[in-house]
């Protein structure tokens, strides 16, 4: 009897670990790759790519204009649930953080700083 309750407590361990694993990976999934967003903020409107890549255990982001160069360096990136947070330093050298909320399965919401939004698009 202890040796069944025992293999039981152990294939149900293997099972939720698997399950967990899976949502974190469907999570990282819908972000990965890259997107294009435009913010209108007190310069005007600024147009990004917003990209994501997962390589072993660690998620980076980058945020790029449309001819592939850096426009803000990234410091942090985290992917929780169905909203991914990029934390970078502004132009004026400050930390800021965007947000994106799936949306659909091509568009995510963002929002920087709470105050400037716009919708992003999956590059294809």
């Amino acid at each position: 009897m202890k040796k069944s309750v025992f293999l039981f407590t152990g294939i149900l361990y293997v099972v939720l670990s698997l399950t967990m694993q899976a949502q974190t990976k469907t999570e990282i999934n819908f972000y990965k790759g890259t997107w294009n967003a435009a913010f209108d903020g007190p310069q005007g409107t600024v147009k990004m790519v917003i990209g994501f890549e997962h390589t072993g255990e660690k998620t980076v982001a980058t945020l790029k204009d449309e001819a592939g160069k850096e426009l803000y360096k990234v410091v942090k990136t985290e992917i929780k649930e169905n909203k991914a947070t990029i934390i970078f330093i502004g132009s004026q050298g400050s930390e800021v953080d965007l947000v994106m909320t799936k949306k659909d399965d091509d568009h995510a919401n963002c929002n920087i700083m709470g105050m400037y939004s716009a919708v992003a698009e999956r590059k294809k």
